[in-house]
């Protein structure tokens, strides 16, 4: 019999993480030229370096063979130098880059780095604005600081309910809790699309103004935005499965907000079946955001119902 399309795809991820393991030195790989797979570095990992032993990590869970376990245990020690740095950001890569490893592999020196992590983490919450702002380590070119939101920092909240989880220590998810709520407040808009970024009063905690760090226009949809909030949103409905305020927000963001990504032209064409990275122009296409889309509604077939899936008293529900 065959190989699944699921045992192929990683076969050919995990050819890719040794050929990976092979090129590297000591820089964190941080994206890759698609022609030629040569990888493009960073000396501290920027915001993704936790993705690299998060992979080694799943990796040495899966194979079971020690040079993955001993790799993934280099890679996340190498992150260490960014635990106490000022950045919302670190959450993603101290989730994937050395929680995962208490996860997946019960790794105490990689559950230590991401407690540490963790404790600087919700450390950084502002309860002026109601949440963990950027920072002033934060990974973006301008408009960081402790006045600046987006809809990214997000990626804070799997690490700290992690931490609540592993301490029993419930003010990692309070924090967790309150932050998920006043970023998707701060940054959803009344038609359930998403703005990704925000600069906020120190002094009173309101909206200074709206704005986006990547996207095409203050007022268009930057598809990982969208993305982001719908997954974030759904980690965090896992842990608090009855918050019905985030059950709206992520109705909304799917079935309205993902609409602008998910029905326009480009879906009924017959040609590529990844959607634009804005929602206002014809633009390079976007796997990652769709990815991410169709995982928080855990529909990754058909892109036309990355919403559909609702969240219903802690049970998700298909549409028909």
């Amino acid at each position: 019999m065959s190989k699944s399309r699921w045992g192929q795809a990683i076969d050919q991820m995990q050819a890719r993480i040794d050929q990976t393991l092979s090129a590297l030195k000591t820089e964190f790989p941080h994206w890759a030229d698609s022609s030629t797979g040569k990888w493009t570095t960073t000396a501290d990992g920027d915001w993704t370096g936790g993705a690299w032993p998060g992979m080694l990590w799943l990796l040495a869970r899966r194979s079971g063979q020690t040079k993955y376990l001993n790799a993934a245990r280099l890679w996340s020690s190498r992150l260490k130098p960014r635990a106490h740095l000022q950045t919302a950001f670190k959450g993603f890569g101290f989730y994937y880059g050395a929680a995962l490893g208490d996860v997946l592999c019960k790794d105490k020196d990689a559950a230590l780095l991401a407690l540490d992590a963790a404790t600087s983490l919700k450390r950084q919450f502002d309860c002026r604005l109601g949440l963990i702002p950027l920072g002033d380590d934060a990974e973006e070119s301008k408009d960081v600081g402790n006045s600046f939101s987006s809809i990214d920092s997000l990626q804070a909240v799997p690490l700290l309910y992690w931490a609540a989880a592993k301490t029993s220590d419930s003010s990692y998810a309070g924090i967790a809790a309150r932050h998920t709520t006043r970023v998707l407040d701060i940054h959803m808009r009344p038609d359930g699309s998403i703005v990704q970024s925000s600069e906020l009063s120190l002094a009173t905690g309101k909206v200074v103004r709206h704005f986006t760090h990547k996207g095409l226009s203050d007022s268009s949809v930057w598809g990982r935005a969208q993305a982001s909030a719908l997954v974030y949103t759904a980690i965090a409905l896992a842990h608090h499965p009855h918050e019905k305020r985030w059950i709206d927000r992520l109705i909304a963001g799917a079935d309205t907000g993902g609409l602008r990504m998910c029905q326009p032209a480009w879906l009924h064409s017959g040609t590529s079946m990844i959607p634009p990275s804005q929602s206002q122009r014809r633009t390079p296409r976007r796997p990652q955001s769709r990815a991410l889309r169709c995982s928080s509604s855990g529909n990754s077939r058909r892109p036309r119902r990355c919403a559909p899936s609702i969240v219903r008293q802690g049970n998700i529900q298909r549409r028909p």
